[in-house]
């Protein structure tokens, strides 16, 4: 859509706003009236707001008013800033309101000199206190939000929650007033110091207060009496009133899983009543990742959410999490959530994760950009699932929605300052289980009785030089002479001697010229069961956060400081992390607000472990390959004083060349990585009120990021290397937005928002790399031995939409909203670019007609909605590579992608049904949803020949279907008087995910397309196939006979397929958690089970470990004593016969031939988080001050109960954060983790 055309909707839409704005004004009357009590006594005090305009005025000692109002409005009553009730406007404009017995209001119209008021009106901010309070009234009690004070009588007042709006109600008779009484002043808040809206105050007499929706109370002061403070969702507070001189604060602890949410945060950030919202949404507090810390914020919510499964890697030091919203949708497109935190829409892509990396063959884990957020500065995180919830966003948010609420200021009138640190100690957890019965040594796969090679021999009469001196040879033979022992240096495996003692020249005990201090050492031959585990340290985390924030009537604010401080389990691996935050409110006047916020962070880290099958990931070294006597005190030892390196897989004893491996020890000190990210994110603009129905407001967000990753090689035996990449990514998106919320009549009411947006993206990637360094451990350009490679690449992208919302609400019990979104993309051609995205639902709260008892809630909802998504840039005009130079003449080439500007967006159609449940006083909760959505359209790149010069072409190809099942349930089985309470939680999903059609152009028989394919092999791959779950996994299998049987040949080995054999899938047959937490007086214990049944993986940990004589299986037994007969038949039917060697076995039946044989069942059975708090007594916080004082113990990733995957934690494999899951290509282990969180409020 062109530029003009967006300015001209938007211009339009602006001033049809206006006219409404303005017929709002022209309606509007100034009434003039009298207040009576119950007696008919003139009620002075009492303050009168209208409820369109917010104008407001105060009675006189006579009772008269005047106000202004909108001839369709109603007038709010309230007492000491508590609503009474309401009335509506009558078509006269003098009249009287007088209190009436059975909560009544009688209206009567007077003349024009009776009502006439003797004061002047005011209007005060909406936040003000109320009106002073005479000496000889009482704040009136109230039970249970119904009113118990009558006006009109002498020495009573009245406060109580009255729904605005209903039937003219008034509060009934109390006359418990008191002469001179003094009043106790304070607030309600939270663990996080937010308000508590409404609490109730009950005295051990029976009265009983209500607090504001800021938290605020008051009321008589006793010296010595118990209060009782509660509010819904929050445990009860006994206080002891002690003095009244100062305002009290009381603190409520959120119930675990009672807390009902009134409002949903929704679309755009736009809040909602639950009961309003048609499709799902799922909310957790911010304490959900704030107490039980991990170093990527999203890893702890693991479980915890319906539908949404999260995959990370632990071990990879704030490595990538995955974060999929029922399944996969697309091919090659991205299925990962959106993340938006507080409207700002943050990149999250990994972002150095190459295909080589992706496919297991190694490379760096980056992390995902999300972590950069501060988990202490977060509100309320909530997961927009289906289509109808994210169809406001667009494109963008077609694989659902994380939103991410921060803490804002409050209006509190003083500073409140939080302060929280976390200590938490890492250790390695699920490791492999080795074979600790012989050392290192090759196969002989041709000999049936082969157990073990032998070693080498090493004699002094033939290498002298090699030797202390010819008595130091620990071995003599009658005719050679005098001799050492030595293993197979050069075989990175463990098929060799049995590890009984013998003594034996090892790797480090040679090189005498480079002046070894182990020169002609000996070692026994044994073995080393926990040198992998001993390799990894036990690791560090501290964090530091404080906070301060405050507010008044003129705006509010919050600025808070973090600092994180990893030191690795991987030795001299560490992270460092600061954060810097601010959010801030300005009232420019009563209309006008100003809004704004700034996030910095700075993230900083040596020494990131490798991924997959590279020389940095130390599951290679220890587990794929290597060998079992080596020890780890030696291994240290990884550096001669030349600078060489000494490793352990040495060419020979003469020469100290590594033949593939090197020491771990070298890699962390000298091939290691580097990398640091700052970010700046934010918000500005202003909202305007501009009556009480109808606001508008204009913002610009950003989020700005730029990293810095090295990557070096060193100079030793090879000429080193270096590769360094910049990448800057900013993101601008520009929003203007009307909101308007009015009630139609006494029974319909809309909610209704309107807006436009502008997004502007720009990510600019620069890579540099050589091989051959000039000077040892220089890293940088200059240093080049040869020709730097240069590798830019810059990324534009704009996206232009305008959208609506409209919510029509039935007497508060039927709701139907409409949505419409239209994007304009620059990403595809004229005619493709434009597309528009609407939706519908509608809920009913059907459990206001029933009036059961038992049934607490009931609403049943169903949606439906269209979204889709777009395509990366350069993808439909014809694009061109950087120049470069052939000789000395420039040059410049196509892009290898052939253009096609007929491609279109994505699109899917989802519908989804859902029943919200709540029984027993909100005892027991349900909550069901079901969906069904089909996407068309996919975009998929194709191979073409290269003959045309161009080698991939992208087209919408394909359509696939997701449907599924979420279940939500929520239970408190005990909650005692004492304040013992027992609380349950669950959820449940179960998504299949299907590819449909696949038509390829010109190929209409072609069904499978492979997404990535792992590196070594070449054999097992990631692919969609029509008819099967997205994705699976294919590759070669046994051959089996009608029977089932696995056939051999004659030599007594497996026959396998070929490569197209399907082996699985990656896709869960359900995933889901569970919580229980249990409180009482103070202190809370919660434990959470995390678990997911079915999906499939290929795992070379297990190939390579089996291949190399490294696992367990390999010697256990005694297989390597009797070898081994294939189960199976040969060709004819036979029964095998012929026995094999152990090292014949492993090499040739299994994943190396028929990869089968290494996929496994990715199920499990997790035992994730466990936390035992502790409120601290508050005589015990005032001791320093503080307000609260919280100590929470806990411990993440604690054992893993069950799982049917061997030597590898399987919810711990992922390589990256793209489509090609399923290929472990030598897992990093899973990290178990304790801590301690202090939370101190002042």
């Amino acid at each position: 859509m062109p530029g003009k055309t967006l300015h001209r909707l938007v211009a339009s839409f602006a001033l049809l706003l206006f006219a409404m704005f303005t017929h709002a004004q022209d309606a509007s009357k100034t009434i003039n009236a009298r207040l009576l009590g119950l007696d008919g006594s003139p009620q002075r005090d009492y303050t009168l707001q209208s409820k369109m305009l917010g104008s407001s005025a105060t009675t006189s000692e006579d009772g008269k008013f005047s106000l202004k109002v909108n001839v369709e409005d109603s007038i709010l009553i309230l007492f000491q800033g508590t609503q009474l009730g309401a009335v509506k406007v009558p078509a006269f404009t003098n009249f009287q309101v007088q209190f009436a017995e059975n909560n009544k209001f009688n209206i009567k119209e007077i003349s024009a000199e009776a009502a006439k008021d003797t004061t002047k009106p005011v209007t005060p901010a909406h936040d003000s206190v109320a009106a002073p309070v005479p000496a000889d009234t009482v704040a009136a009690p109230v039970k249970d939000s119904a009113p118990t004070t009558t006006p009109g009588k002498p020495d009573s007042a009245a406060t109580a929650a009255a729904r605005p709006d209903t039937a003219t109600t008034a509060p009934p008779v109390d006359s418990s007033a008191v002469r001179d009484t003094v009043f106790l002043t304070g607030k309600v808040i939270d663990m996080s110091g937010k308000p508590v809206s409404f609490a109730t105050i009950a005295f051990a007499s029976g009265a009983t207060y209500n607090g504001g929706e800021d938290g605020s109370f008051r009321i008589p002061f006793k010296t010595g009496a118990t209060v009782k403070f509660s509010a819904v969702g929050y445990s009860d507070k006994d206080v002891v009133l002690v003095s009244a001189t100062k305002p009290l604060d009381v603190q409520l602890s959120a119930k675990s899983g009672r807390q009902l949410q009134e409002v949903k945060v929704t679309a755009l950030g736009v809040s909602k009543k639950g009961r309003a919202v048609g499709y799902a949404i799922q909310e957790v507090k911010g304490e959900a990742v704030q107490v039980a810390k991990e170093q990527n914020f999203v890893n702890a919510l693991q479980g915890k959410l319906a539908g949404v499964q999260i995959n990370g890697n632990s071990g990879s030091m704030g490595g990538s999490s995955k974060v999929v919203i029922r399944g996969a949708k697309s091919i090659t497109g991205n299925n990962n959530a959106l993340f938006v935190v507080d409207g700002i829409f943050m990149g999250n892509n990994n972002p150095s994760a190459s295909y080589n990396q992706q496919i297991g063959g190694g490379g760096y884990d980056y992390g995902s950009p999300i972590q950069d957020i501060n988990p202490d500065d977060i509100e309320q995180i909530s997961v927009l699932k289906g289509a109808a919830a994210t169809a406001l966003y667009g494109s963008r948010g077609s694989n659902g929605v994380v939103l991410v609420t921060t803490k804002k200021g409050t209006v509190s009138g003083k500073l409140g300052i939080t302060y929280s640190i976390n200590a938490q100690t890492d250790k390695v957890y699920v490791l492999p289980k080795y074979q600790n019965r012989y050392g290192a040594g090759g196969a002989n796969t041709t000999d049936p009785n082969f157990v073990g090679s032998g070693f080498d021999t090493l004699w002094y009469n033939k290498n002298p030089e090699q030797f202390l001196s010819e008595g130091a040879a620990t071995y003599s033979d009658p005719v050679l002479g005098r001799y050492d022992l030595m293993p197979q240096f050069a075989v990175d495996e463990s098929w060799g001697p049995a590890l009984n003692g013998q003594i034996v020249r090892p790797y480090y005990s040679f090189d005498r010229n480079k002046n070894n201090p182990f020169f002609g050492q000996t070692t026994t031959w044994s073995p080393q069961p926990d040198n992998l585990k001993d390799f990894y340290r036990t690791g560090l985390t501290l964090t530091n956060s404080i906070s301060i924030s405050g507010g008044s009537d003129k705006g509010t604010f919050r600025l808070s400081y973090s600092n994180l401080s990893q030191r690795f389990m991987v030795p001299e691996a560490k992270l460092q992390r600061n954060n810097i935050g601010f959010n801030g409110t300005y009232k420019v006047t009563d209309e006008i607000t100003a809004v704004a916020s700034a996030n910095y962070s700075y993230q900083d880290a040596r020494g990131r472990p490798g991924t997959g099958f590279s020389g940095t990931n130390f599951t290679q070294y220890f587990t794929m390959y290597g060998q079992r006597q080596l020890e780890l005190d030696k291994l240290r030892f990884y550096q001669f004083a030349d600078g060489s390196q000494v490793s352990w897989n040495r060419k020979s004893f003469a020469d100290p060349t590594p033949t593939s491996a090197t020491s771990p020890y070298w890699a962390v000190n000298k091939n290691y990585q580097t990398d640091n990210r700052d970010r700046l994110f934010g918000l500005a603009g202003f909202e305007v009120k501009a009556t009480d129905w109808l606001n508008f407001s204009a913002k610009v967000f950003m989020d700005q990021f730029s990293t810095t990753m090295e990557e070096r090689l060193p100079k030793d035996y090879q000429t080193g290397g270096y590769n360094r990449t910049d990448r800057t990514f900013r993101e601008l998106n520009y929003l203007v937005m009307a909101n308007a919320k009015k009630d139609l009549s006494r029974k319909i009411s809309l909610n209704a928002s309107a807006g436009a947006n502008l997004m502007q993206q720009r990510d600019e990637i620069n890579t540099g790399s050589f091989t051959g360094l000039i000077v040892r451990d220089v890293y940088n350009y200059r240093n080049a031995l040869g020709r730097v490679t240069y590798t830019p690449f810059l990324y534009k992208k704009e996206i232009q939409s305008v959208f609506g919302d409209a919510v029509f609400g039935y007497d508060n019990t039927v709701f139907l909203e409409i949505t419409g979104r239209n994007d304009w993309s620059s990403t595809l051609g004229p005619g493709n670019n434009s597309y528009f995205y609407p939706s519908a639902s509608l809920s009913a709260v059907f459990s206001d007609w029933l009036k059961w008892k038992w049934l607490s809630f009931g609403k049943a909802r169903a949606s439906v909605a269209q979204i889709g998504s777009d395509t990366d840039p350069y993808r439909i005009y014809p694009a061109f590579n950087v120049p470069g130079m052939f000789g000395s003449d420039p040059t410049i080439g196509k892009d290898a992608a052939l253009a096609n500007p007929g491609l279109k967006p994505e699109r899917s159609t989802e519908t989804e049904a859902g029943l919200e449940l709540k029984f027993l006083n909100n005892r027991i909760g349900l909550d069901i949803t079901v969906y069904n959505r089909i996407t068309n359209d996919l975009i998929v790149p194709l191979q073409v020949s290269q003959t045309s010069g161009y080698s991939s072409y992208f087209a919408n190809i394909g359509k696939s279907r997701t449907r599924g099942l979420e279940l939500e349930f929520s239970a408190t089985p005990l909650e005692l008087k004492n304040g013992f309470t027992w609380n349950i939680g669950a959820n449940f999903a179960m998504n299949r995910s299907r590819l449909l059609e696949l038509n390829f152009p010109n190929n209409p028989g072609v069904d499978r397309y492979v997404v990535g394919t792992e590196r070594r092999r070449n054999s097992v791959s990631a692919v969609a196939i029509v008819g099967q779950p997205l994705f699976m996994l294919t590759g070669t299998d046994y051959i089996y006979d009608n029977y089932g049987n696995k056939v051999v040949d004659e030599t007594g080995h497996y026959l396998a397929s070929d490569a197209t054999k399907v082996l699985g899938t990656t896709q869960p047959d359900f995933v889901g958690g569970i919580s229980n937490s249990f409180s009482f007086k103070g202190i809370s214990l919660s434990a959470l089970l995390d678990f997911q049944k079915g999906g499939s993986f290929f795992s070379y940990t297990n190939m390579y470990g089996k291949a190399s004589g490294i696992l367990y299986e390999t010697a256990a037994d005694n297989i390597r004593e009797t070898g081994v007969i294939a189960p199976g038949v040969t060709e004819g039917g036979a029964t095998n016969t012929v026995r094999i060697s152990a090292a014949d076995h492993f090499k040739n039946n299994f994943g190396l031939k028929a990869n089968a044989a290494d996929v496994y069942d990715a199920g499990f059975l997790y035992l994730r988080e466990v936390r035992l708090g502790y409120e601290l007594p508050e005589k015990w916080a005032n001791v320093i001050k503080a307000r609260n004082a919280r100590l929470t113990f806990y411990g993440r990733n604690l054992w893993l109960i069950h799982s049917n995957a061997p030597n590898v934690d399987p919810s711990n494999i992922i390589n990256s954060d793209s489509n090609i899951q399923g290929l472990e290509g030598g897992a990093l282990p899973s990290v178990r983790s304790f801590g301690l969180n202090l939370t101190v409020g002042f």
